[in-house]
């Protein structure tokens, strides 16, 4: 495949440290791919520093864009928001990944996750045994196995219906008062639900895993009170 895949990371508070440690393994993750990166994040400096140091002309820091940190669940929460917002800057390809991914394996298999579907990930299997838990069947129907929201990606249209569907369905929630359990992850098990077909399924464990060394995003709010600052 000769286009290219921009990678959008959420890296705020303690986040940006699991990103600094995921970059590293990044060039693992189908290696002959041309690959950008978006990096939102509270601390650019240190963003830079770190480029100026490591970046790596097969994995370019592309774009680097101020958000201001929000505590846990908000911060996941918006996450379709942010990516939208920066939408136009990414190439043909976009995949959203957790900063606290580890791309653990030496993984060439470009078809598998880029073709013309939206891929959405389950975790098969993992070292950790609390993430083993998401090896569960999905809400809204149980034919169908959940799906996480640690790793997703697409060709730019698709992805963009996608991320407009996914916001329409956060904004109505929370025009209701209603952060759900799961929050970020009941969306695309919805969307999923609704047309399976029209999407690929992968299991992130044949690539990837979770890097619990750094484990917290700091802070979480109280529902009921800061809510309201939505």
């Amino acid at each position: 495949m000769d286009k290219t895949v921009t990678f959008i990371y959420i890296a705020t508070n303690r986040y940006i440290n699991y990103f600094l440690n995921q970059y590293k393994t990044l060039l693992n993750f189908c290696p002959n791919l041309n690959k950008n990166i978006i990096v939102l994040t509270d601390n650019i400096e240190k963003i830079l520093e770190f480029k100026d140091k490591y970046e790596d002309k097969k994995c370019l820091i592309k774009y680097i864009k101020y958000i201001n940190h929000l505590p846990w669940p908000l911060i996941t929460l918006l996450k379709m928001h942010y990516i939208y917002d920066v939408y136009d800057l990414c190439d043909d390809y976009i995949v959203f990944t957790n900063a606290n991914l580890i791309f653990d394996k030496n993984y060439i298999d470009n078809n598998y996750i880029f073709n013309d579907k939206i891929s959405l990930s389950f975790m098969g299997t993992t070292k950790h045994e609390y993430f083993n838990l998401w090896n569960k069947i999905n809400p809204y129907d149980e034919n169908l196995h959940y799906v996480i929201g640690t790793f997703f990606a697409g060709p730019k249209d698709k992805m963009k219906e996608f991320l407009i569907q996914s916001i329409k369905y956060i904004n109505n929630k929370l025009i209701n008062n209603i952060i759900e359990n799961k929050h970020d992850e009941s969306i695309i098990n919805y969307l999923y639900s609704q047309n399976p077909k029209s999407f690929n399924l992968i299991d992130l464990s044949s690539f990837a895993d979770i890097d619990t060394n750094l484990y917290g995003c700091g802070g979480s709010i109280d529902y009921k009170k800061d809510l309201q600052l939505l």
